[in-house]
């Protein structure tokens, strides 16, 4: 009788069983299909094809998070869909982009965007899509060029605050009961580039860190196309699992800058996980 790879796995290692079943390799390439089609594959970033950060005048952070089907049209857009985005930013990012102040629609897209004026390209955006997985990205605001200076710097608080959107935004999708009884709580996929962080520094931590332009050996980003990935079994329903995925996701990003220093934890205090206000 054959045994195929589940019966298997169930009977060497019955732990890695619940997260396979869950998340297999079909899942994985439905993922990866839909991330290449929208320029955000790990080898072949190139925003320019996303039809919501395109917006952005300089995109420097962009996070989406995929359900298990990125071809179904499940959600309808309508007057109670757009109090499931929010209005602001918070945290760190808010010092530059707060205010999301108009509202966009598309066939596939519902957004809030941050715009000085209706013409210029968007600072900031966050929406989510008909599949009810969720997008938000954050422009020039997420980098900068210190004057005389060989090397642009990331802000790490951009990363925080954009994918915090993106978590919160996801949470309200799926706490709201039209949309839960169409939509699945997982698995889902979190992506999260830097489409301009090649040679780059790292800067912008949390408090208690030495700022980047005091160390001697600043995290620098060597990779031509910064993509991470987070699967999600199953998305948290309450703010301490809310916290603890961003918090493992911010773990992830500054492994685009070549280290594993836990940069965005407050160290003025004993947090070990990302604060609301960073």
């Amino acid at each position: 009788m054959r045994v195929n790879t589940i019966d298997r796995l169930e009977r060497w290692h019955p732990e890695v069983v619940t997260l396979s079943a869950m998340i297999d390799h079909v899942q994985r390439r439905v993922w990866d299909r839909e991330r290449s089609r929208l320029g955000l594959a790990e080898d072949d970033v190139d925003v320019t094809r996303h039809p919501v950060l395109a917006r952005l005048g300089e995109p420097t952070v962009g996070v989406m998070l995929l359900p298990a089907d990125p071809l179904a049209a499940v959600l309808d857009f309508d007057d109670g869909s757009l109090a499931l985005i929010p209005e602001r930013l918070t945290g760190r990012i808010s010092n530059g982009v707060s205010f999301l102040n108009t509202v966009e629609m598309t066939g596939q897209y519902l957004l809030r965007v941050a715009r000085n004026q209706h013409d210029e390209p968007a600072r900031a955006v966050v929406g989510f899509a008909r599949h009810g997985g969720v997008v938000a990205g954050v422009g020039t605001m997420g980098s900068y060029q210190p004057i005389g200076e060989k090397y642009g710097i990331y802000r790490l608080s951009a990363f925080a605050g954009a994918i915090r959107a993106a978590l919160r935004t996801q949470e309200a999708l799926l706490a709201n009961p039209r949309v839960s009884s169409r939509l699945p709580a997982g698995p889902f996929e979190l992506v999260v580039v830097a489409p301009a962080a090649n040679r780059t520094l790292l800067g912008g931590y949390a408090d208690g860190w030495e700022p980047v332009e005091q160390s001697f050996d600043p995290p620098l980003c060597t990779t031509s196309h910064p993509v991470v990935r987070l699967e999600i079994d199953a998305f948290p329903t309450d703010n301490t699992g809310l916290t603890e995925l961003l918090t493992r996701a911010m773990s992830r990003v500054v492994n685009l800058f070549g280290t594993s220093q836990p940069l965005y934890l407050d160290r003025t205090g004993t947090n070990t996980a990302v604060t609301d206000t960073y």
